[in-house]
């Protein structure tokens, strides 16, 4: 068998939206025009994200059109929708597990509830699975748990495992398919002519892949 290189987990977030097009037109047309639909579902994949946007924004207390508009910048000031909606790209499926998870952290802040802890982890975990620069975004939310919250230790009972739980079964999946705990794309390194600040620079600011220039509403989070 032969297995891509890149990320599975964007692959995961259109498996149910694929298993509805096979049931609809068949497997054999879906690998036919698989590029044409993996499209549409990019175009799919980056309106939920935009729809996550809005919800964060009225989270904020934003009426509707500051809300909308904050939307539309993310979809029209950024590469939402001219890079991302082109093809399901690792960064695609980024976008909507960050922005997914923004908002879960704003819900649990307003209800404090459990299961809003588990989700989070849950999301956190898949989040390195749809790109290997999302342990970033895992990072900074578990800085935030520690610096603002007084029961740390009862906030980590519901939010670790979960996120464990997920890197569990994704290493168990990549022993499988490649006898490594990680896959390929994940233990990569840098060619030796290559400046280990540079590509570190690139990988968070780059416009074609860089972290921040796609996801800059986590960004400006920092400063709120």
């Amino acid at each position: 068998h032969y297995y891509d290189y890149f990320p599975y987990g964007t692959v995961y977030i259109a498996l149910l939206p694929g298993i509805f097009l096979n049931a609809i037109y068949g497997a054999d047309y879906n690998s036919i025009h698989r590029f044409e639909f993996s499209i549409v579902l990019a175009g799919g994949v980056i309106a939920l994200s935009a729809v996550f946007v809005f919800a964060l924004a009225r989270l904020q207390f934003l009426n509707q059109w500051k809300s909308m508009t904050l939307a539309l910048y993310a979809g029209l000031g950024t590469g939402f929708l001219t890079t991302g909606s082109r093809a399901l790209w690792q960064q695609t499926g980024a976008l909507l597990v960050t922005m997914v998870t923004l908002w879960s952290l704003e819900k649990w802040r307003a209800r404090r509830s459990k299961g809003w802890l588990v989700f989070l982890g849950f999301l956190l975990g898949f989040a390195f699975m749809v790109r290997p620069t999302m342990l970033s975004l895992g990072f900074v939310i578990f800085l935030y748990l520690v610096c603002a919250e007084k029961e740390l230790r009862a906030t980590l009972t519901y939010f670790a495992p979960p996120g464990l739980a997920v890197l569990t079964l994704f290493s168990a999946q990549s022993m499988y398919l490649f006898g490594t705990w990680l896959p390929p794309y994940y233990l990569a390194t840098l060619p030796e002519s290559s400046e280990p600040l540079s590509g570190i620079m690139a990988m968070l600011f780059s416009p074609a892949r860089g972290f921040f220039f796609w996801h800059p509403l986590f960004l400006f989070s920092g400063v709120y």
